[in-house]
């Protein structure tokens, strides 16, 4: 059994479904604490010495940004002068920024793990604040 993962297919599911402009912090509803959550559960993961599960974790958490970043560039094409490009691609470079996390668990290294899972964090925290945010604020507006 995968301990730690499976609380999260809320998350997957709350991520699949279509954006809604019902009010301005819509498309960051839920998905930060999706990410906190399984980035939490890899942790546990390799703490216990289990790569696989904290593996399956990393695969979970970008599928969800996958899905994430596929609705949200959906709704900025929708969108007359959103600079579409720039918040797309920060989308890759957070995706990228998973190969790092993925290093940390193949290596069984849980100080690397924490290090990089706070990094990711933060950059996916400061990016949810500058492109979601706004973006949320302009479907809500249109």
């Amino acid at each position: 059994m995968i301990h730690g993962v499976f609380p999260v297919i809320e998350a997957i599911e709350h991520s699949a479904a279509p954006i809604r402009a019902t009010r301005p912090s819509n498309v960051t509803d839920g998905h930060v604490r999706s990410i906190v959550n399984l980035t939490r559960a890899m942790e546990a993961a390799l703490s216990r010495g289990d790569r696989v599960t904290a593996l399956l974790g990393l695969a979970t958490l970008r599928d969800v940004q996958v899905c994430h970043f596929a609705r949200e560039e959906r709704a900025m094409e929708a969108l007359e002068g959103y600079d579409t490009a720039r918040h797309a691609h920060e989308h890759q470079a957070l995706l990228s920024g998973l190969y790092a996390i993925q290093g940390a668990i193949v290596a069984g290294n849980l100080a690397r793990l924490t290090d990089q899972v706070a990094a990711y964090l933060n950059r996916a925290s400061r990016h949810a604040v500058e492109h979601d945010v706004p973006l949320s604020e302009c479907l809500y507006a249109g």
